[in-house]
């Protein structure tokens, strides 16, 4: 069965699958987002297509800004408590930590050689506080759903980079309408060395259980607001509770596992070249205009 925003087709499936759905049914739903193009700049968007087979996870995000069209996938798989993330295009991938440990990553990632993450210190620490506000229940693509205000407060230090940040997101959960979540997203405390051979200690706090809830839901939309009081949405435009082929949440045997620094440099560089040759330059083409 698959069903499909549209006007008189939706509502009394979804309605069904809010309320029947299985903890150990397959589950495909795509969200999208728009972002407008400013003066001599192409508009485009972001679909994220998220895959559930039992406890196991795939993401496919789809960024399409004028011409510029790339896909990004991301493997969770839960057994293995490890995230893979996989270039189609150049068929390489890295691993990291499953839930908490895979943020901190990306975090230090973007602070290399910032304040706190100088050479030769590969300790850190990362302590988060979910705070979860309820704002109600309200009907989103015909789903019932559970209005929330998440804050998410993040302060890290050595290896991570010395930071503290606040991020603010609003969220729309059909709640218990996915498979079960990997347990380890969210235990209290941990200690992992991530791919950049951070060896750190993360802690959870604040409203954890109302964090497995909500993320135990198809999210239907949500909103994320910037430091500058800038706003993304994101809506729910598809759903289907047709079985999952296991070979989406295998890395093809073609693909090349990388160090995460490899990978980001390969990433960066491919990113480079797109974006030079869509401006004329490049090997074979004029270079780009000053």
């Amino acid at each position: 069965m698959r069903i499909n925003t549209r006007p008189l087709a939706i509502a009394a499936a979804a309605a069904a699958i809010a309320i029947t759905a299985r903890a150990n049914a397959d589950v495909k739903y795509t969200t999208e987002m728009k972002v407008g193009g400013g003066a001599g700049r192409p508009g485009g968007g972001i679909s994220v297509t998220h895959y559930y087979k039992g406890a196991n996870e795939r993401t496919e995000t789809h960024i399409k800004f004028g011409p510029m069209d790339m896909t990004l996938v991301t493997l969770t798989l839960c057994a293995k408590e490890q995230t893979y993330t996989l270039d189609p295009n150049l068929k390489i991938y890295k691993v990291a930590p499953v839930g908490a440990p895979a943020l901190a990553a990306q975090s230090f990632r973007g602070m290399r050689g910032g304040a706190g993450a100088q050479s030769g210190q590969m300790t850190g620490k990362s302590d988060t506080t979910f705070t979860v506000q309820d704002l109600g229940q309200e009907t989103v693509a015909n789903l019932p759903c559970t209005h929330s205000k998440l804050t998410i407060h993040s302060v890290t230090s050595g290896c991570l980079g010395d930071a503290d940040r606040t991020s603010t997101i609003e969220v729309w959960s059909a709640p218990g309408t996915l498979p079960s979540g990997c347990p380890a997203r969210f235990m209290p405390s941990r200690d992992v060395t991530t791919p950049t051979g951070c060896k750190m200690t993360y802690t959870l706090h604040g409203d954890i259980d109302k964090m497995k809830a909500l993320m135990g839901g198809i999210i239907t939309r949500m909103i994320v607001t910037g430091p500058n009081g800038q706003q993304m949405t994101q809506q729910l435009t598809d759903i289907s509770r047709d079985p999952l082929d296991d070979a989406l949440f295998t890395i093809p045997a073609d693909y090349k596992e990388l160090p995460a620094a490899d990978y980001d440099s390969q990433e960066q560089k491919a990113m480079m070249d797109r974006i030079m040759k869509l401006r004329g330059g490049g090997p074979g083409g004029p270079p780009p205009a000053p």
